[in-house]
């Protein structure tokens, strides 16, 4: 037996095996084609040990490659949500701004109201005037012809 093999065979350096391979099916089928017995096992060994080595690095990188691919997703994910906030802080900003100018646009209308009664008030005031002076004339012509006409039957009478 070679040196390697008796060196493998004495030494377990892969205790914990994962059943990956059937190792007794491996160790007859090895038997069969004229392997001895320590030959066969370890080489089931080693293989047995290779496989599950090469499945641990696998598993690893799997690991990391999903971990990765979930870093990217968060950071993909978290940009998207920055974004939103930064829109959503546009909309509030615009909607404020939309919100100043409508009141400032019912404090103008609150001030040009005061102003259009007061204007409307001048107006009334001056044709209230400008009646009460037709009024006054319309009285007074009244009392003239009246005192005209008594003064005429007075002057009649005598």
């Amino acid at each position: 037996m070679s040196t390697i093999v008796k060196h493998l065979s004495r030494r377990r350096f892969c205790t914990k095996t994962i059943p990956i391979v059937d190792t007794l099916v491996m160790v007859r089928a090895l038997e069969e084609k004229k392997f001895p017995s320590e030959q066969a096992e370890a080489l089931t060994e080693t293989l047995s040990c290779g496989l599950k080595t090469g499945m641990e690095r696998i598993k690893e990188e799997l690991v990391k490659s999903q971990e990765s691919l979930v870093a990217k997703g968060l950071a993909k994910f978290r940009d998207e949500i920055q974004k939103m906030q930064t829109e959503i802080g546009a909309m509030q900003v615009e909607t404020r701004r939309k919100h100043n100018e409508g009141i400032h646009k019912l404090e103008q209308m609150v001030i040009e109201i005061p102003s259009d009664a007061m204007k409307e008030f001048q107006q009334l005031k001056a044709d209230f005037e400008a009646t009460k002076y037709i009024g006054v004339n319309y009285a007074i012509i009244t009392l003239a012809v009246t005192a005209a006409t008594g003064l005429g039957l007075f002057c009649l009478m005598w």
